[in-house]
């Protein structure tokens, strides 16, 4: 089950994990809004979990934007495990995961992301397809 910061506790309090099924998918957005706005190490981190664990696909594509988004205010020591969470999402069965996902890869520019891009040409979905490539085109 994916667990959240709540809003009051990533202000310096230390994290404090709540059940993000005790939230309904708008109040997680808000959530993951207000942790986007801190982006430090410990936001990522929740980023990154919601993005790997959340059942909402919405709540999912937001962390996957989050992360793209911070491509450049990421700690260098964090940066690896932002890209390979979105390289997992990549493989995401929602569809509209993989499309946010490989979107988000765009601000990377790294042979990884290349190469991932590169498979999600090959999608099952087109509009995972024409993200990918347009993802791409934006890396050149």
């Amino acid at each position: 089950m994916a667990t959240i910061m709540t809003t009051e506790n990533i202000c310096g309090c230390g994290p404090v994990e709540l059940k993000t099924t005790l939230l309904p998918a708008p109040e997680r957005m808000k959530v993951l809004q207000n942790l986007a706005a801190k982006g430090d190490f410990f936001a990522e981190e929740e980023v990154i979990r919601v993005l790997q664990q959340d059942p909402s696909d919405v709540v999912r594509h937001e962390a996957a934007f989050i992360l793209g988004d911070w491509k450049e205010r990421c700690p260098n020591e964090t940066r690896s495990r932002s890209l390979e969470a979105l390289i997992r999402a990549c493989r995401d069965q929602s569809i509209l995961v993989r499309h946010e996902a490989a979107l988000s890869l765009a601000a990377w520019k790294c042979e990884r992301a290349i190469e991932t891009l590169a498979t999600l040409c090959h999608d099952s979905a087109p509009e995972v397809r024409g993200s990918a490539l347009h993802a791409l085109v934006e890396m050149l």
